[in-house]
């Protein structure tokens, strides 16, 4: 059974669980002032009722306008800057590491961005570092390669070189056996 509710607030988006939170507070804003304004209307005094209905229409406006605050505030210190640190993901995680990545504050949004910024550095030097060894590693296959070169054109040169001495020394056998003969 926990499973099925965890997966629903799990995939819950930051808005939607604000706007639920909102809509639960002005429910219970609403009932209160509909009890509120019960009780004026069966109050006995004309006076007492006109206040509550008063106190009830200010109360409800505190709770329109706190709502609105409310909702303001989370879409601009949640929602914006966790749409924003998504943008980030996707831009580091296509390969695009020279963004910049903004400070911001201390709160747990701050550290959020703090975070990605310290991984966008972290990823930067591994770049750097495995740029720097296969550069490395290249430079030395070029002269491995050149070695190798050098070693096939000596070894030619000995066996050219072997070839002339094995004719000249059949050409001085083959003269020893003449003269022998």
């Amino acid at each position: 059974m926990r499973q099925p509710i965890q997966r629903i607030l799990d995939n819950m988006t930051v808005r939607l669980s604000w706007l639920l939170v909102l809509a639960a507070f002005m429910l219970l804003i609403l009932a209160l002032s509909g009890l509120g304004l019960y009780a004026a209307e069966h109050a006995g005094d004309p006076a007492v009722g006109r206040l509550v209905r008063w106190g009830v229409g200010v109360v409800l406006l505190a709770a329109v306008v706190t709502g609105g605050v409310v909702l303001w505030g989370v879409t601009a210190n949640v929602i914006r800057p966790l749409e924003h640190a998504v943008r980030h993901c996707e831009r580091i995680a296509g390969g695009d590491l020279a963004g910049a990545i903004e400070a911001r504050g201390e709160n747990e949004i701050g550290r959020l961005y703090a975070s990605l910024a310290q991984m966008q550095e972290e990823l930067c030097a591994t770049v750097s570092q495995v740029r720097g060894s296969s550069e490395g590693i290249y430079a030395g296959a070029q002269k491995i390669a050149g070695g190798n070169q050098d070693l096939s054109a000596r070894t030619e040169e000995q066996a050219s070189a072997l070839q002339e001495t094995a004719a000249s020394m059949e050409q001085l056998a083959s003269t020893v056996k003449q003269n022998a003969d």
